[in-house]
């Protein structure tokens, strides 16, 4: 027992329901939580593992303090994670799919129940409700800052998302905290993506450009080869010529000054211009050597 750190552990007053649970605070009596003779008190650590997702996909694993209300988990949550604004950020539980289904009207509510063409007033208010909290945050499952990761039976192996609830002031937001940027950016980016939250045609153009511009970075034209096309290749005192080898008009003068260096094989010459012009300028003969 001397090398337990005793904040790291506490009393527990068990329950059969595993949310009823209650842990003792230091300083408040045993009559406060109605402990009567014959209770059982457990004295177990506090420390338990909590994961949460990130919206880009990663997942971080921590150790927490189960007997902490969520809000208060919070700070230790984004301290780790580098957030400071901690009271802007909250953990949503992700609804497995049959859960997500109360979202919609069941199929055997169908239209030739009610004798008519028509939906019912009540049928109608469902469905208005229904449209109204598609693509919100409202819709989202957030916890509860007020109780326990335990009052909530949000157990180990439950993974929660960390998302960005509340906007105060952009002037919360850390230029230089490239953690908090990136939550920021890829909550936006799905936002907009998702429907939750809306923008205009107009917007979602320039939104897609600005995606496309980070995830590819800036145009540039490729490359390629050029495609060969017979010409004539003529040389005297003065200059090299280009000519078209049908009209034998002169397409291209190129002054002898300008030459800096030449190279020849048995299939190609080449010529350098230096400074006056950029790339080579081969051509593919077989008298390259002559």
């Amino acid at each position: 027992m001397k090398n337990i750190p005793a904040k790291d552990y506490g009393l527990f007053l068990a329950d059969e329901d595993p949310t009823k649970g209650v842990w003792l605070e230091n300083g408040k009596s045993l009559e406060y939580y109605l402990v009567r003779s014959g209770d059982l008190l457990e004295y177990r650590k506090k420390i338990r593992t909590l994961k949460v997702r990130m919206l880009d996909g990663s997942t971080k694993t921590m150790l927490v303090d189960d007997s902490q209300p969520i809000g208060q988990l919070m700070i230790a949550v984004c301290s780790r994670i580098g957030i400071t604004n901690h009271d802007e950020y909250s953990l949503v539980r992700e609804l497995p799919p049959e859960e997500e289904k109360v979202n919609t009207l069941r199929k055997d509510d169908s239209m030739s129940k009610l004798g008519t063409l028509t939906l019912s007033r009540s049928k109608e208010k469902k469905m208005e409700l229904l449209r109204k909290q598609l693509h919100t945050d409202e819709e989202l499952n957030w916890v509860d800052h007020s109780k326990t990761l335990r009052e909530q039976g949000i157990d180990e192996n439950e993974t929660v998302l960390l998302r960005r609830k509340y906007f105060f002031s952009d002037r919360n937001i850390d230029a230089r905290d490239p953690v908090q940027l990136n939550l920021l950016y890829v909550q936006c980016r799905d936002g907009i993506l998702d429907g939750t939250h809306p923008v205009s045609k107009e917007e979602a153009f320039v939104f897609a450009g600005y995606q496309c511009q980070i995830q590819f970075g800036d145009f540039e034209k490729m490359k390629g080869k050029n495609k060969l096309a017979p010409r004539l290749l003529g040389i005297n005192k003065d200059c090299v010529m280009r000519v078209d080898e049908k009209t034998k008009e002169v397409l291209k003068i190129y002054p002898l000054e300008q030459v800096r260096r030449w190279a020849a094989s048995p299939n190609t010459f080449t010529l350098d211009f230096g400074d006056y012009q950029d790339a080579y300028y081969s051509v593919q003969t077989t008298e390259g050597e002559k």
